[in-house]
């Protein structure tokens, strides 16, 4: 019987026990303190957080959470610093260039995801004219953007820049235009490395031989070069 009370005993204190550790575990590791490390003001969607046990909160599941809330966000980085406190360090998209459509004017950033303009905004960009080039919210896009894209990056790479890419969708071309007026006519379906790498071997011979270039145009398979003086220098020149 004096055994009997005893594993009575023992099991009620073993249970208290287990309750005042979930109680402890509860109160004590709740989360109270959330860091955030954003160049933006706003940030949507923290408050899903508060008060959380900071030990079982899924990080994962909250970062991909907050990437939806924040179309500016790109990246997410939480720490968990015991016992209350989140760390999260969110990493802004970059807006590449403007977008314009008939309707609007949105950023645009390397993963051609759409961004919104603030109406202070000043940043100097190049511009994306796209007039018949469907685009939604912040999802990616459309692929001729995504494209537009990449030939800026890759024109960057070799130092030439562009002050504008009209999208024409019915030559499937690019119009660019370079800061120094020059028009440059891509295939949609150009590979933009080799064709900045291409273009920069062109400006660099004409400007050698102290020639400005007016359009050239890569729809062929050796670009054609029209100079600022009229003269056409076809794919069979020998300066080319």
């Amino acid at each position: 019987m004096k055994k009997k009370n005893f594993q009575i005993i023992l099991s009620l204190f073993f249970i208290c026990f287990c309750l005042f550790i979930s109680f402890f575990i509860f109160v004590k590791f709740r989360i109270k303190k959330v860091i955030v490390v954003f160049p933006f003001q706003e940030v949507y969607g923290l408050s899903v957080s508060a008060y959380k046990n900071i030990l079982f909160f899924n990080t994962a599941d909250f970062s991909e959470y907050l990437m939806k809330r924040n179309p500016r966000v790109k990246s997410v980085t939480i720490e968990k610093i015991l016992p209350d406190t989140l760390r999260i360090d969110l990493k802004a998209r970059i807006p590449k260039a403007y977008v314009k459509d008939s309707l609007r004017t949105q950023y645009i950033d390397d993963d051609g995801v759409l961004l919104p303009v603030e109406r202070e905004s000043e940043i100097k960009l190049p511009v994306i004219i796209a007039q018949d080039t469907i685009f939604f919210g912040t999802e990616k896009t459309d692929w001729r953007l995504i494209k537009a894209v990449s030939i800026l990056t890759q024109m960057e790479k070799t130092s030439i820049s562009i002050d504008q890419i009209v999208i024409n969708s019915g030559k499937s071309v690019f119009h660019v235009y370079l800061n120094t007026k020059s028009e440059i006519i891509i295939p949609q379906s150009a590979d933009a490395a080799v064709t900045a790498a291409s273009l920069q071997t062109i400006i660099a011979r004409f400007r050698i031989e102290g020639k400005f270039i007016s359009k050239v145009d890569f729809q062929f398979d050796k670009p054609i070069v029209i100079l600022s003086n009229g003269e056409n220098m076809s794919s069979h020149s020998k300066n080319l």
